[in-house]
Order: C-alpha cells, then structure tokens, then sequence
C-alpha cells in the first residue's frame, strides 16, 4: 500500500483488510497479556492498559462497515453531549509484531453526567530496522454518542514512508522554502504521507513552523489536523476533545 494517496476500498477487498486489521488488534492484546481483573474497576489512571471490553469495542469498530478509507481525509464529525464539557482517559498497549511494533492508543470521553460521549482507538504499525523500506501505518477508529445516536467512522487508514529527518522536504519546511516545497512534492520527490523517524508528518512540521501556506497546501491534499499527532514540540501531549485531537502546552 506504500504506493498509493487516496482511495475508498469497499466488497472484498475491505474485508480482506479488516479481518488482518482485526487479527492485529487481538494479536497484540494477546501478547501484551490484557488482565480480566482490570474489568472490575471502575476507574482507571491516565495510561492505564485496555480493559476486555475495550478490546471488545475495538473489534466492534474494525467490522461495523463495509468501507475501509486508506489515505483518503476524514471528515470528522466529533460532537460533545449536551450535559457538557467532557473530561478524557487514556489506555495503551504495545507489543512487538511481524518485525515491528503495533501500539495501540484509545481516548474514552465523557460528559460531565458521567456518560460515554466518544471513544477514539488509534492502531500504529512501525516495521523494525531490519526491514528494507521502513514504514508506518496508522489506523483511526472512532465512535460518538450523539444526539440522534451513535455515529462510527469506517476505518480510517493512513500509510507513511519513514524518511530521514534531514530529507530535502523536512528542511524545505523548517526553512520555510514553500517553493521547493511545492517542486518536492509535484516532481515525485516527496509525499504528503512522508513522516519522520518519530512518526511525524509534513503537517506537524508546517503547524509547528508555523508555515501557513504549507499547511493549507497539506490540508487540501487530504491531511487532517484532527488526525494528525501533533508533538514536535516538548512539553506538548494529545489531547482528545470531542472535536479533534489537538496539542495542548503543559
């Protein structure tokens, strides 16, 4: 798939990638050891493992569609709950995989009722350096409690090439150079799903740079804040609103 931008897979072919999307995720809950006990508790610390339901709901998301989104822009529709502003948890799994690293990272909202509001599971496959072509893909999962009920996205995959961070585009736009930037990325030189040797993408660089036009350029072409992890920059964390994902300062 490293060679593709943006496409809708429907039939067959979305099957096919959701049952392996779903023997990922079991995978790595099997090897990271889920504990059934966790399920007893009711509250849980901020980075705290998946739960066996969570695991469940997970699974529930991968197959409720019949679509399966690979590099083709989101259009997310995250909306708080009328009771108010919400308050978010985070849990986390990882394990080595297929020589590389599936980590697996859910934001559960809730509202100031105390009822579910969102819950947003990304899935990130990165191979290991003894693969010929590094690469990273990310999978999106989310599902909200609307008004008029629940709304689940279809999997929303995103494929990247891991480049060197000294590459000709990341200098491009740490220098603010839009015009090479533009000519990397027509002439083949570049894509817009390139991401760093941290996992970065284009539109983390541009944002933090500040580079207006480089990021409306990215936006356009299918980038999505919203998806985008946005940690260039120490003392920055993700932080799931019912809106977006967005970077918040310490």
């Amino acid at each position: 798939m490293l060679g593709i931008s943006q496409m809708r897979i429907q039939n067959e072919q979305a099957e096919k990638i959701k049952e392996h999307l779903e023997q990922l995720v079991t995978e790595t809950f099997k090897k990271s050891n889920i504990n059934t006990k966790l399920g007893l508790s009711r509250h849980r610390l901020p980075g705290s493992r998946h739960r066996p339901d969570d695991v469940k709901k997970i699974v529930g998301m991968i197959r409720v569609h019949s679509i399966v989104d690979v590099n083709h822009k989101p259009h997310h529709q995250l909306c708080g709950s009328p009771s108010g502003m919400l308050t978010s948890q985070e849990y986390q799994d990882e394990a080595q995989l297929a020589n590389g690293t599936i980590s697996i990272n859910t934001w559960r909202c809730k509202d100031t009722a105390n009822q579910e509001a969102s819950f947003i599971s990304i899935v990130q496959f990165r191979t290991d350096e003894s693969q010929y072509q590094m690469f990273r893909f990310s999978v999106y999962l989310s599902q909200t409690y609307m008004t008029g009920g629940l709304m689940i996205l279809p999997p929303f995959v995103v494929v990247h090439t891991i480049i060197p961070d000294d590459s000709p585009i990341l200098n491009a736009i740490r220098d603010g150079k839009y015009e090479k930037f533009i000519w990397l990325l027509q002439n083949g030189q570049a894509r817009i799903w390139d991401c760093d040797s941290q996992g970065r993408g284009l539109l983390t660089y541009a944002v933090f740079g500040l580079v207006p036009k480089m990021v409306e350029y990215l936006v356009l072409h299918g980038l999505d804040v919203n998806a985008e992890e946005l940690s260039l920059q120490e003392g920055f964390e993700v932080c799931v609103t019912p809106e977006l994902i967005i970077p918040q300062g310490h």
